[in-house]
């Protein structure tokens, strides 16, 4: 395990020497961010001032539902953009150069590369948030809580994630469905919490996309208001981590088998 996380710090180190060596693309990626949390600024303003007294939220709480919200789409992110998808590795038989490297396989292959972008939006979003905490007072149980429902939320994005991207071993038009399906879906909550949806029926249905609990779970908590079920929601999230980091491990291990590219 040393070893994986050494390769890790070496990526993650590369990544930021690559930021300081072509500071054009440093610069455009931070210019990149400020315009599209300007434009989201803009977006939650027309939101909360048309239907931020329907679910009793204000403009205030509508950023910090976004910055959550990408602070959790980020870390996650990490693991999961900037790369070729499974299905051309297998294809073109790219899936060599981290199969046959001295590490675990799944670990070699999902945290080989580190967004440029992704630090910088972070790091931005870090800040703000930092900022928030201590404008809306949140208490130091709140915060800690917070962070491990946090981390729930990331590692569940990214199981999920690597779930649907893991069917490629068997189906490549399965996998290509799930994947639209997850990424359009979460779409819906970037800008719509869960809030917006009424009922328990709907937010049980929810609850297989991972982004569904920044709203649902991490707000109320880190803003000290009622949670709706908190029991039910931890429980859930752990038992969906725990199916498809199971079903990711069953998929990798068999999928690795009927692998044909090497050599």
């Amino acid at each position: 395990m040393i070893r994986e996380l050494n390769y890790i710090k070496t990526g993650m180190f590369l990544t930021w020497k690559k930021m300081l060596e072509y500071k054009a693309n440093t610069y455009s990626a931070i210019l990149a961010q400020i315009i599209y949390f300007v434009s989201q600024f803009l977006v939650l303003f027309v939101i909360s001032s048309n239907f931020g007294d329907v679910i009793g939220w204000s403009f205030l709480d509508f950023v910090f539902y976004l910055l959550l919200f990408d602070f959790v789409e980020t870390i996650a992110g990490f693991f999961i953009w900037g790369r070729s998808d499974l299905k051309s590795m297998i294809v073109k038989g790219e899936l060599n150069c981290y199969i046959n490297r001295p590490l675990n396989k799944f670990i070699c292959f999902n945290a080989s590369i580190f967004s440029a972008g992704g630090t910088i939006m972070l790091f931005i979003t870090s800040i703000f948030l930092v900022f928030f905490i201590l404008f809306f007072n949140v208490e130091l149980y709140n915060i800690l809580f917070g962070i491990f429902i946090a981390f729930l939320i990331i590692i569940f994005h990214i199981v999920l994630r690597k779930f649907v991207e893991s069917i490629n071993f068997f189906n490549f038009g399965v996998s290509y469905f799930l994947r639209e399906t997850v990424y359009r879906s979460q779409r819906i909550f970037t800008n719509y919490p869960a809030k917006f949806f009424q009922g328990g029926f709907f937010r049980i249905i929810f609850m297989i996309i991972p982004l569904f609990f920044v709203s649902s779970l991490l707000l109320p908590v880190l803003r000290n208001k009622e949670v709706w079920n908190l029991n039910l929601q931890i429980f859930i999230l752990v038992s969906l981590i725990i199916v498809f980091g199971f079903g990711i491990f069953i998929f990798w291990k068999f999928g690795l088998k009927k692998y044909e590219a090497y050599g």
